[in-house]
């Protein structure tokens, strides 16, 4: 897992899938912050591109919770996190 993470590009693509592609959530804006919280992980249990669905589900809950309350959520500080306890609490819940 350290070799897959180490050949991780400093810019990631998250590209939507087919049915998420109208959609108007976008993560590049923080795709910096994504790649920040996922390198901390090296383990074998789950892969990077699960771990990758979890961090785009944790973003998209905190755009929600940012859209519901304008100027209240600093999302920025937030998506470390909030990214590294859903990994956390995922990898606890596998190993259970």
């Amino acid at each position: 897992m350290e070799a897959q993470l180490k050949n991780i590009p400093a810019r990631l693509h998250i590209a939507p899938s087919i049915g998420e592609q109208n959609q108007s959530i976008s993560f590049l804006p923080y795709q910096d912050l994504l790649v920040e919280a996922l390198s901390d992980f090296s383990n074998d249990v789950l892969s990077y591109a699960a771990m990758l669905n979890i961090a785009k589900e944790e973003v998209e809950l905190l755009l929600i919770a940012k859209a519901n309350n304008p100027g209240k959520i600093n999302i920025e500080r937030l998506i470390p996190r909030n990214v590294r306890l859903a990994v956390l609490n995922k990898l606890n819940k596998l190993m259970v």
